[in-house]
């Protein structure tokens, strides 16, 4: 039997036990403040969701194209349907807007960031490019049976188009090894960015803005406005110089083009920043 004492000294001991387990299980379940920036909490699930939806729509919108429906034969809301290019320019801010999102949390340098999207993107897209290759007939009997759809001078263009992605093999194969056949103007090597594998044009596009999102991060979120106006000057005149200097590039491939000035001008203007940064808070 205990005495009356013995109990009153155990129970100093008893609150102090029960406070350093209590403490230590909160401890674990709070996540540090780094690895909420780096861990997945930091994803906007709603936003990248979304293009889940606008994928969808460039995925009907070539349907529809492959099927006859063009936009000289619809008309009212469903005209909207075949304009793919709308959902593509959507598609790329937003991707744009998340890879900066990420670098803000992250802070990382250029190499493991270039280093992770590399293989994020490169190995699949090689897989796919290879297996293109291999079943481009398939290319050519798609073309033969849609040809009852398509005018006369549709079809010819496109029988021409995959002879010459044959003829430039040797050319197409380290372009893509690269990931950068989407830079190569139509008058130098004929619809590089679409060879064989044809969406392909999109990854050289992320690719090429992987390369200079750091960069363009750092201008952006420098506390010098030398920076910030002198990003925002380079992203105009790139706009410009795509329309007015630079040969064309099919798709709108190269990043100076059409899509990829989208992502430039989206991400380079310094509200973009501070958006993000409510978003973090």
């Amino acid at each position: 039997m205990y005495r009356q004492t013995d109990l009153a000294s155990m129970v100093p001991r008893i609150r102090a036990r029960i406070n350093r387990l209590s403490s230590s299980r909160s401890h674990k379940k709070e996540p540090s403040a780094g690895a909420s920036h780096a861990g997945p909490s930091c994803r906007l699930k709603l936003i990248e969701g979304m293009r889940a939806y606008l994928a969808l729509w460039v995925v009907l919108c070539h349907v529809l194209w492959m099927s006859g429906y063009t936009e000289d034969v619809l008309s009212g809301l469903t005209k909207l349907l075949v304009q793919g290019r709308c959902a593509v320019d959507v598609f790329i801010i937003i991707s744009g807007f998340v890879i900066f999102f990420v670098l803000d949390h992250q802070r990382e340098s250029w190499r493991p960031f270039i280093v992770r999207r590399f293989f994020r993107l490169f190995p699949l897209f090689f897989i796919l490019f290879l297996a293109a290759i291999v079943v481009s007939g398939l290319t050519s009997w798609n073309v033969a049976y849609v040809a009852r759809y398509w005018a006369p001078d549709q079809v010819q263009y496109m029988i021409a188009l995959m002879d010459s992605w044959w003829q430039n093999l040797h050319w197409h194969l380290p372009l893509h090894l690269l990931m950068l056949h989407g830079t190569v103007p139509q008058t130098v090597l004929p619809d590089s960015p679409g060879a064989f594998l044809i969406p392909g044009w999109s990854v050289s596009l992320e690719w090429q803005f992987y390369l200079v999102a750091p960069l363009a991060f750092f201008l952006a979120t420098s506390r010098k406005a030398l920076h910030r106006t002198g990003l925002c000057l380079a992203s105009a005149l790139l706009f410009i110089a795509a329309r007015k200097v630079f040969p064309f590039v099919n798709f709108g491939a190269a990043l100076p083009g059409f899509h990829g000035i989208s992502v430039m001008s989206s991400n380079g203007m310094p509200f973009s920043i501070s958006a993000m940064r409510t978003l973090r808070a």
